[in-house]
């Protein structure tokens, strides 16, 4: 969703307040996009909101959902 900042920072707000990311998944969007595109724009998404008074989203927040294990989560090996 990086690609549609407002809503994507938005829902990732929605996803810190309810304490819900743990239950959140990485995925990069391909074909549409690649895993570095998707990589950097989820780490750029707080960009929309700089200067504005705006609370963040965590960077701890952000760098757990890009680098936990989801196939461990889910039990694939």
């Amino acid at each position: 969703m990086y690609y549609r900042p407002w809503q994507f920072y938005n829902a990732m707000r929605l996803v810190e307040e309810y304490g819900a990311g743990n239950k959140v998944f990485f995925g990069s969007d391909f074909p549409a996009t690649t895993t570095g595109d998707s990589i950097r724009g989820f780490r750029g998404v707080n960009a929309i909101v700089k200067g504005t008074g705006l609370p963040p989203v965590s960077e701890q927040l952000i760098e757990s959902i890009i680098n936990r294990d989801s196939l461990e989560i889910l039990g694939i090996k």
